[in-house]
């Protein structure tokens, strides 16, 4: 005996999308149609997918994170110096509680919390 599995995607089509000539704005319609209806019919997660804002979020959030990992930048080096100047802290007592041997060591997270922290 013969099995068959069936199913059907539907898609509506914007009248108008900006910067889309009409065979883009059907093109679109009909891959998320059929994107959706075999990700129903298979029980397949997308959230892995670029096009879900589940990815957008956590890659938004991963990014974020690595940003924080960046060195210091040049820029946070000569604010602090600058408000070192005015400060009762010096750049020894800094890097000696952020356990850095010099003030490239330091992150750009780490030079952000010190800008802040001195600018109080």
């Amino acid at each position: 005996m013969d099995e068959r599995i069936i199913n059907t995607a539907y898609a509506r089509e914007s009248d108008i999308k900006k910067g889309m000539d009409q065979s883009q704005i059907t093109g679109t319609a009909s891959s998320y149609a059929r994107k959706y209806a075999l990700n129903g019919l298979f029980n397949i997660d997308d959230t892995k997918d670029a096009d879900t804002d589940e990815y957008t979020k956590k890659t938004k959030e991963a990014d974020k994170k690595e940003v924080g990992l960046m060195p210091i930048q040049t820029g946070q080096i000569q604010i602090i110096k600058q408000l070192l100047e005015d400060s009762e802290f010096t750049m020894a007592q800094i890097l000696k509680k952020y356990k850095a041997h010099k003030i490239e060591d330091l992150s750009y997270d780490e030079g952000t919390k010190i800008r802040d922290g001195l600018s109080k």
